[in-house]
């Protein structure tokens, strides 16, 4: 029988596999649109990026449902089924395969909730399942060197949950798991247009306020027309600008910086120290807003680089193809 190797983030906002000898084949949501019968039954419809299309467009019987919320699997059998769908998609060359994957989950999760990703795994038809954090994996997916480097700290800040650690000798030093994540920024956006200017919008308008002129800079003029509906039910246009949403979202940027500083007051004098030399690492989700890296080396006095890309996904495909390093990381985790 051929094998199939893979790399799963499975993550609040989005699942993202990465397929060995491929690489990145598959970023959709983690979202799933179910009919609800008269015995409450649920029957997924609709996988992904098309039901959250659908978000709002379809009767009451009908439901859009998020199987991760803060980082952990919060309904079993629909996380399943959309998995086994993706797994599905990303194999369809060798559907008759047997599948291996390493999963990426939140450092600060009890053995409760990583037996979930395994059950959720199993259930998706994969044979072989090793669970790595996030935070290690997206240090590789960024270009840290684990083995070489004496620490490394890695921030990331991803859909549902925020990742914070200090690594060495391939292990977690020090590490926690915030649920602070771009979906709660979405929603304070939501609720600050809300408030303001007596605008609903939905989650795309707020997400894509956020990617376009969201700013933690001071004085940042960026600025964007959206519309929402008023409380007429009329639909109306507002000018929103970057102050706007630095309003509804600093304190979650706050409230990750000041938990790094947290880790940071943890560690010794000496991984301090080399963390002074080295600098932090920070990636994800939602770390793409502008000025992040001022924002957080002005608080911290410790130099920043934010990273782009799907750094968690690209770092288990890292470990797909070398068995020595992954060995090593599930001995130290």
């Amino acid at each position: 029988m051929s094998k199939i190797k893979i790399g799963v983030d499975m993550g609040s906002t989005s699942t993202t596999i990465y397929r060995d000898g491929m690489g990145i084949i598959l970023h959709e949501p983690t979202k799933a649109l179910c009919e609800i019968n008269e015995r409450g039954h649920l029957s997924i419809k609709e996988y992904g990026k098309r039901a959250e299309k659908l978000q709002g467009r379809v009767p009451t019987h009908f439901m859009l449902v998020d199987p991760v919320v803060d980082g952990q699997i919060k309904n079993v059998e629909v996380a399943t089924k959309l998995l086994r769908k993706y797994v599905q998609m990303v194999t369809t060359d060798d559907p008759d395969a047997r599948i291996s994957a390493v999963f990426s989950v939140p450092c600060g999760l009890s053995l409760e909730n990583k037996k979930q990703y395994q059950v959720v795994a199993y259930g998706a038809g994969i044979s072989d399942v090793w669970l790595v954090p996030t935070v290690i994996a997206s240090a590789l997916g960024a270009g840290c060197d684990l083995v070489n480097q004496l620490n490394t700290f890695i921030v990331d800040i991803g859909g549902g949950c925020t990742d914070i650690a200090v690594i060495g000798e391939c292990g977690i030093i020090h590490g926690l798991t915030l649920n602070v994540g771009a979906d709660k920024m979405n929603k304070s956006i939501e609720r600050y247009t809300k408030q303001k200017f007596d605008l609903v919008i939905d989650q795309r308008t707020s997400q894509l306020l956020k990617e376009e002129i969201g700013s933690l800079l001071p004085n940042d003029v960026s600025s964007m027309i959206v519309k929402g509906v008023a409380s007429d039910n009329s639909i109306q246009e507002v000018l929103v600008t970057a102050d706007d949403v630095y309003k509804a979202v600093v304190e979650y940027y706050e409230l990750v910086t000041e938990s790094v500083n947290t880790i940071i007051n943890a560690c010794s004098p000496e991984v301090v120290g080399y963390i002074h030399e080295v600098g932090i690492v920070v990636c994800g989700n939602a770390s793409k807003i502008v000025g992040l890296d001022r924002f957080m080396t002005n608080y911290l006095n410790i130099r920043v680089a934010v990273v782009e890309g799907s750094t968690s996904a690209q770092g288990l495909g890292m470990l797909l193809g070398d068995k020595k390093l992954l060995k090593t990381i599930l001995e130290e985790n």
